[in-house]
């Protein structure tokens, strides 16, 4: 994936059973999964032990939000990325928050899209 403004960067899929979607994901593709350590239920696909995307365990603070696959974009900079959002008519029900992998923010798309996020690699 490309780690440059307007490109996107990581894809996961949020899931309430991690175990499930592992053996799901893993059957469908050459998957290698590798646990992310820190609190979290979060593994990392690989194929050939390039990172390719992710798995997420919902936990309680997803509650009443469906699975869904996230997908990321990169920005230069965040914060005028997501001022700029009333104005196109999105919601950040997310707001930034720093991350071991950049500065992110969840924001919903105003056509029904679903969820994405904007991410302000760290430099």
């Amino acid at each position: 994936m490309t780690a440059e403004p307007g490109a996107m960067s990581w894809a996961e899929v949020n899931v309430p059973d991690g175990e499930a979607a592992d053996a799901f994901y893993g059957a469908l593709f050459p998957y290698e999964r590798e646990p992310v350590p820190g609190g979290i239920d979060y593994a990392v696909y690989k194929v050939g032990g390039e990172p390719v995307c992710g798995r997420l365990r919902m936990d309680e603070h997803w509650e009443g939000v469906a699975p869904h696959w996230m997908v990321y974009f990169d920005v230069a900079d965040l914060g005028a990325a997501v001022a700029r959002l009333p104005e196109l008519g999105a919601e950040v029900p997310v707001p930034p928050f720093d991350s071991p992998h950049g500065r992110i923010a969840v924001v919903h798309h105003p056509g029904g899209g679903g969820f994405f996020s904007l991410r302000q690699p760290r430099g």
